[in-house]
């Protein structure tokens, strides 16, 4: 069974704490919960903007304590009816959301035993198959966490039957794999190298010969491919 999520939450580079969580699952189960601990005085003022006027009035049931919000998870949503049925949890840009649901329970020895110990990530999915365009999101929805876990349930969805032509899917796959092994300065340095290629391709790709003229074509067609995976992986998370 796969579990889509995603957080709210507020952070200063030390501390991250939760704000709200919403799951949606594969069969269409939804999951909704704002944490009563959170210290929303601390949040940004971006955060104030653009998450805190999505939580519901605070005498809306969905306000809960943390172990409330741990156990309603545990024994209503991730609770396979079939002991065998794996637990897959999806995120887009995962990293935060999947500590913070972690950290619901405590350690990693914490968590239920039917959980897995890692997230899969919607945005990582998107590069694997060249970075096309994902549903539009409608902007009422954003930031708040149940809407933007059915987005990412209809990003998932989307990805799972998109077919990339093979050489994007070569183009993209390639551009990941020089991005691992590349500082943040390398990297804006291979990106810069990759505008340059595309130019000069671009220029090839005006030479009355037609043969030369597509070969030059293509070569520009890749190397913005290129260009826009680095790019992708080299844009910081949002905040929130």
């Amino acid at each position: 069974m796969k579990y889509f999520i995603d957080s709210e939450f507020y952070e200063d580079g030390k501390t991250i704490d939760l704000i709200s969580i919403g799951v949606v699952t594969e069969d269409g189960r939804e999951f909704y919960a704002v944490n009563k601990q959170a210290r929303l005085d601390r949040v940004s003022p971006w955060v104030r903007d653009n998450v805190l006027k999505h939580l519901p009035s605070y005498d809306d049931q969905a306000w809960m304590h943390r172990v409330d919000i741990a156990d309603r998870l545990r024994r209503v949503l991730f609770n396979p009816k079939n002991t065998e049925d794996t637990v897959e949890v999806w995120g887009y840009y995962a990293d935060y959301d999947w500590v913070l649901l972690c950290q619901l329970y405590g350690t990693m020895m914490d968590l239920p035993k039917h959980f897995p110990r890692f997230c899969m990530d919607v945005k990582q999915l998107a590069v694997m198959k060249g970075n096309p365009k994902l549903p539009e999101q409608g902007k009422d929805g954003k930031h708040h966490a149940l809407e933007d876990a059915r987005w990412i349930k209809k990003a998932h969805d989307f990805l799972m039957e998109y077919e990339q032509p093979p050489k994007v899917a070569s183009c993209a796959n390639a551009a990941v794999t020089e991005a691992i092994y590349l500082g943040e300065g390398a990297l804006r340095e291979a990106i810069k190298h990759w505008k340059n290629v595309a130019r000069l391709e671009y220029e090839l790709s005006r030479q009355p010969d037609p043969v030369g003229a597509l070969i030059g074509a293509h070569g520009q067609d890749m190397a913005e491919m290129r260009v826009n995976v680095l790019e992708t992986l080299l844009r910081p998370r949002r905040d929130g």
